[in-house]
């Protein structure tokens, strides 16, 4: 518990303002019919928040493309699994080696 950190907020706004603090686990749960994901996964990569050893959780309401159809972006992940639970799909990504 003593090494571990919750932040409830606004992603874009807290990405952006810890320094060089890089995550283990993220999970993104935004609105789904916002469709603020791929801008979400851009914003880990661009502000280098990610580690190699991370895992980005993105739930959807539907199976869809995370990264919004940018190829440049898509290419910075490694999708790990993509399943359905309950009402609720869930993409599991890895960064690649350019992405950290």
């Amino acid at each position: 518990a003593s090494k571990c950190k919750i932040n409830l907020c606004d992603s874009n706004a807290m990405i952006g303002k810890l320094g060089e603090e890089k995550f283990d686990i993220i999970f993104l749960d935004p609105p789904y019919a916002m469709k603020l994901i791929p801008g979400v996964l851009k914003k880990l990569v661009e502000c280098r928040r990610l580690k190699s050893t991370s895992i980005v959780v993105c739930e959807t309401a539907e199976e869809c493309d995370v990264f919004g159809g940018d190829l440049s972006l898509s290419d910075k992940f490694t999708v790990k699994r993509a399943a359905r639970y309950g009402a609720a799909f869930v993409t599991i990504l890895i960064p690649k080696e350019d992405a950290v």
